[in-house]
């Protein structure tokens, strides 16, 4: 399950369950796979602009031009039977997907607010904000960290 160091592990994506694991494990996928050889799209430090495709068999080897909407995967129940735990239907079709709407307009406004230089802010806030943006700082902080930071500063 090692990797030699420089080498790139094989990536497995198990279709309908959204599912990955390293070839190295070597476990068998109970439904179709998708091989990715190098899964990562997106730096880090900025928002993503591209991303797999999914369709109703799972992940595909399509990439979109585009970043992600935030969404989810809703599983369904199946009926208890006597006795029995419940598990959950967890195929991978178009119709079990629900967008988090609240999530996307957050997203949206705190880009808008980005771009529009950190409107209603002080200067000492918008000088502190722009230094932990810089693309050349030593310790850059990850996009997640910056959304996070940014969704707390009072406009």
């Amino acid at each position: 399950m090692g990797f030699s160091p420089g080498s790139r592990p094989e990536v497995r994506f198990l279709g309908r369950l959204g599912l990955c694991d390293n070839i190295q494990d070597g476990l068998e996928p109970t439904v179709a796979q998708v091989t990715i050889e190098n899964p990562i799209l997106n730096a880090p430090f900025a928002a993503p602009t591209r991303h797999f495709r999914f369709d109703d068999d799972g992940i595909t080897n399509d990439i979109v031009e585009k970043g992600r909407r935030s969404a989810y995967f809703v599983p369904i129940a199946r009926p208890k039977k006597r006795g029995a735990q419940r598990s959950f239907e967890t195929e991978w079709t178009g119709d079990r997907v629900q967008e988090n709407s609240e999530i996307n307009r957050i997203r949206e406004r705190i880009d808008a607010w980005r771009t529009g230089g950190y409107i209603g802010v002080t200067a000492t806030t918008r000088r502190l904000l722009e230094y932990w943006a810089d693309p050349h700082r030593d310790k850059k902080l990850f996009l997640p960290a910056r959304s996070c930071r940014d969704s707390c500063v009072p406009g």
